[in-house]
């Protein structure tokens, strides 16, 4: 949350020179080496100090005993001296960072010896800016030089102490302390950093920082190398900072004999290379390094692809990302348009298939019976989904008019059978004859095979008005009724077990050629003659359309005979 503290009307608060710290409203930079201010916009002044140079400072802060963060900006052609001193109050322990022939070193003694740590890999005495960074964390020191990284840094902790208490009153810069021990700085210096803290090398007081003593410093870090030193013609002097060289005029070389060195025209004094540098391999022989974006001999061909200003304005920049998004946005359309209309064209194949889907297959004809009655796997026509779609039990309240219907014109029940329904009676002379007498009449069985009936009959001598009364129950239904309706079937069940329920689906119109189903010609099979009286007192039963199937019981038990 603190992140938006440091972007400032769309740009970083510390500009391109420094490293945002969010706080809570408010920001703090910190800035690159060479820049300070509250933005990271002013550039930190360069001090060149002489041969003979120091400044003394006293802090009004305490350093921490077990941390020390040193950085400061150096250019210097000397090959020993001493950059920075901190000494403890008895003096007996110390940090110092010096550069020691041309390299980076620190010399320490935290209380346990006197130990260093030097930089082997790069030189400072090359009159360059370098960027020095050491970082001490008990006794662990780390040296980093411009940046730091690879070769460029090196950690070390050969002590074992990890404490020093540095006096705030003996911080030396460019020298030694005691100044005595001529260490003194030669070269120049820039933006002094001790534990993040900025050190004023101008030799004014500061918060927290005052100035005790400061010679051999003062403002720049010029070079006047060839006013001290003059060249020969043709020679001409080069300032290196802080040393000179004497070079042939352009368009010349230097040749050496016993007398000396002398300049030779060469063929690069007439700029034969266009756009490129010219090197002199000989007075009559050069080479021309071309820069990026040219070729030949002479440097004179231009590349095609090269341009000199490759980047983007931002009108291309925002039309290009116009024409990206309408493509995502054309991709986008795409893709829904070809979802919707898979989903429509599924939905239709599946409810309603229009004239423009012939070629879809409507899962609803995908129908495989598997071991059906009366046929197999290859009979796939046998099944009759007709037969399904038939109700042969709408209802239990349709039951239940059956079955008072049939109550009706067959048992009229008494006010206590009604008040009874499904309960038991007891056995009683009244029953056992009602019973015998109606077995005896040889009343007629009602067929479960099929939906119940009323015949005209029934209705023309039955009472209108209770004809009435029983319509208007049958649109009703109760749980009453349901128990009436599970009470007829149970007592159907114990009074007729061989008959099968009306409401139990059997399809007999498989059997013939091509079914995988047997035939009904096997009754002179072993067993028959036991249940052949049976079988056809069953037969009877079950109606008239099973008058063929007792023709045939009857032939084949002719044939036994």
């Amino acid at each position: 949350m603190t992140d938006s503290s440091c972007v400032n009307m769309g740009f970083p608060s510390c500009g391109t020179r420094g490293r945002c710290h969010g706080e809570w409203g408010s920001f703090s930079c910190q800035c690159t080496s060479g820049y300070s201010g509250h933005q990271c916009e002013k550039e930190v002044p360069e001090y060149s100090f002489d041969g003979r140079s120091h400044i003394h400072f006293q802090l009004a802060f305490t350093l921490p005993a077990r941390h020390t963060q040193i950085q400061v900006l150096v250019r210097t052609r000397k090959h020993s001296s001493s950059i920075l001193s901190l000494l403890s109050k008895e003096q007996n322990e110390y940090l110092k960072l010096e550069i020691y022939q041309g390299l980076l070193s620190v010399f320490y003694n935290l209380g346990d010896g006197d130990f260093n740590l030097t930089m082997p890999s790069y030189r400072l005495d090359n009159g360059e800016w370098h960027d020095i960074h050491l970082d001490r964390h008990d006794s662990e020191l780390t040296l980093r030089l411009d940046g730091g990284g690879g070769r460029r840094e090196i950690t070390g902790s050969p002590g074992r102490s990890r404490e020093i208490v540095i006096d705030p009153a003996v911080v030396m810069l460019g020298n030694s302390f005691p100044s005595g021990h001529n260490k003194s700085f030669q070269g120049c210096m820039r933006d002094l950093r001790l534990n993040g803290r900025f050190i004023p090398l101008d030799g004014q007081a500061r918060e927290g920082v005052s100035v005790v003593s400061s010679q051999g410093v003062s403002l720049g870090c010029s070079s006047d190398s060839c006013r001290k030193n003059q060249c020969n013609p043709p020679f001409t002097c080069v300032d290196l900072w802080r040393i000179h060289e004497c070079r042939c005029p352009p368009g010349h070389m230097v040749k050496a004999n016993s007398t000396g060195k002398f300049c030779v025209y060469t063929l690069c004094a007439s700029r034969p290379c266009h756009r490129g540098t010219c090197v002199a391999q000989s007075p009559s022989k050069f080479t021309c390094h071309c820069p990026e974006g040219y070729r030949g001999r002479h440097c004179e061909v231009t590349l095609a692809i090269y341009r000199d200003d490759v980047g983007l304005s931002f009108s291309s920049l925002f039309a290009i990302c116009i024409c990206f998004m309408a493509l995502l946005v054309l991709l986008l359309g795409i893709f829904l348009y070809t979802r919707w209309r898979s989903y429509k064209g599924l939905k239709e194949g599946v409810y309603h298939v229009s004239a423009h889907h012939d070629g879809w297959e409507d899962i609803r004809e995908n129908v495989l019976n598997y071991d059906e009655e009366g046929g197999g796997e290859e009979d796939q026509n046998a099944y009759d989904m007709a037969e399904l779609q038939k109700s042969l039990q709408p209802s239990p309240a349709q039951s239940v008019q059956y079955s008072r219907s049939r109550a009706i014109h067959h048992h009229p029940p008494s006010q206590q059978q009604q008040q009874h329904f499904c309960q038991p009676d007891p056995p009683s002379r009244a029953s056992t004859a009602a019973t015998t007498s109606s077995i005896s009449s040889g009343a007629t069985t009602i067929r479960r095979d099929v939906p119940p009936c009323r015949s005209p009959a029934q209705g023309q001598t039955a009472n209108p008005s209770r004809t009435a009364q029983l319509a208007r129950k049958s649109l009703s239904f109760s749980s009453q009724d349901l128990a009436r309706y599970l009470c007829e079937i149970i007592r159907d069940a114990d009074q007729h077990p061989e008959t099968a329920p009306f409401d139990s689906l059997q399809v007999f119109s498989t059997e013939g050629g091509g079914s995988l189903a047997g035939s009904l010609s096997s009754f002179s099979s072993a067993g028959l003659e036991e249940g052949t009286a049976a079988g056809q007192e069953c037969l009877k039963e079950w109606g008239p359309r099973f008058e063929k199937l007792k023709a045939l019981y009857e032939r084949a038990e002719g044939s036994d005979l």
